[in-house]
């Protein structure tokens, strides 16, 4: 590749001047006039690449970022800003890749192991994105942002202990963000610590008054805890959030407002912020007995096959279907109980698959290996 010109070189440094001080738009107007790169060197692909994801622009981020990548492949920062954009893009799997290489390349940068545990969370890896928090909060130990998530991956490791200390070591170190400190509420909910939980929620609507997950925690706490006096104002906040896009509990809403327009919105708004896994869950012929051959197999997947009035209300349902053409099959997720709900469900399958807790991609091999 030909050598720049002494005057790409000076568009060069102030495309880079600009991007060094917070100026992306600025950066992309010298380094990118009428969408495209003054250079293909792969140092100027990576800045347009890293602007662009400043700005929220991810799908022209990977593009740039790749080709970046491609062309200097031993250039840390550009593998990891690639694997933040594919993060963010919704293709955590895909972004797994180059963060690992940015952790070989540099793996005393903290920001690099977090970010890889960050994709392998998202891609449904949870227990070996603790062991990449850990390596960022060894690098660093006032790492918040690892800290933070480290709390909540043992927190989706039913490690409610753990995820405890972790996330209000967090919180010590940043008592900002309301996103942790409803982690926190919800942690505490499961340890059954009702008003610390209470105090949490407070705190991070505090923060965010229009944090719906929040509102919505709160709300539901102040009624087990027998508080009615903000239910009009909690409801119709959350109402509120739900008519501008923001995710909300389908169960909050479905008990409190008769509104199917309302209802909608908020499926919406929470599909669009799940990034649902690519892979297919299936049954394998071979591993099912005899008696499954031939016969369409229906699968009842539930974390309530217990005393729960979801079994209250379907345990007569198994029975009904004709055997002569269904194998049916029952998932149980979380603890058994040993109640009677349970055993009447076992009891009215042909089997029952008791999963225990785990992680997304644990449970997925179990049900896989279901016969």
């Amino acid at each position: 590749m030909p050598k720049a010109t002494a005057s790409t070189a000076s568009v060069i440094r102030e495309g880079e001047r600009l991007f060094e001080t917070g100026d992306f738009a600025g950066c992309l107007r010298v380094l990118e006039p009428d969408q495209r790169p003054v250079s293909e060197d792969a140092g100027v692909l990576g800045i347009i690449g890293a602007a662009h994801g400043a700005l929220g622009d991810y799908k022209r981020a990977i593009r740039y970022l790749t080709r970046a990548t491609r062309k200097d492949p031993r250039n840390a920062l550009w593998q990891f800003n690639l694997g933040v954009a594919l993060t963010v893009d919704g293709k955590a799997e895909e972004a797994v890749a180059p963060l690992r290489r940015a952790v070989q390349i540099a793996p005393q940068v903290a920001a690099f192991q977090s970010g890889l545990g960050n994709a392998l969370r998202a891609s449904h890896h949870a227990r070996e994105a603790v062991g990449c928090y850990n390596a960022a909060i060894a690098v660093d130990p006032s790492f918040v942002e690892a800290i933070d998530n480290l709390g909540r991956v043992y927190a989706s490791l039913n490690r409610h202990d753990t995820a405890l200390q972790m996330l209000k070591r967090a919180l010590e170190l940043d008592r900002s963000s309301a996103i942790t400190w409803c982690a926190l509420g919800m942690v505490l909910t499961k340890l059954k610590r009702a008003d610390e939980a209470y105090r949490a929620f407070e705190m991070a609507v505090r923060i965010d008054p229009e944090y719906s997950d929040a509102l919505a925690e709160l709300a539901s706490l102040r009624h087990e805890l027998g508080d009615w006096s903000s239910e009009t104002d909690d409801a119709e906040r959350i109402r509120k959030g739900v008519t501008e896009g923001k995710p909300a509990s389908a169960l909050f809403l479905l008990a409190r407002f008769d509104e199917p327009e309302l209802h909608l919105k908020a499926a919406k708004a929470m599909v669009g912020a799940i990034k649902p896994s690519r892979g297919k869950v299936h049954l394998p012929k071979r591993q099912l007995p005899p008696e499954a051959d031939g016969k369409i197999k229906l699968l009842y997947f539930s974390a309530d096959f217990r005393a729960h009035p979801t079994s209250q209300l379907i345990r007569g349902l198994f029975e009904q279907h004709d055997r002569s053409r269904f194998f049916v099959i029952a998932a149980s997720v979380g603890a058994d109980d040993k109640s009677e709900f349970r055993q009447q469900i076992r009891e009215s399958v042909d089997a029952f698959a008791d999963l225990g807790y785990g992680t997304r991609e644990e449970l997925v091999g179990a049900i896989k290996s279901i016969g």
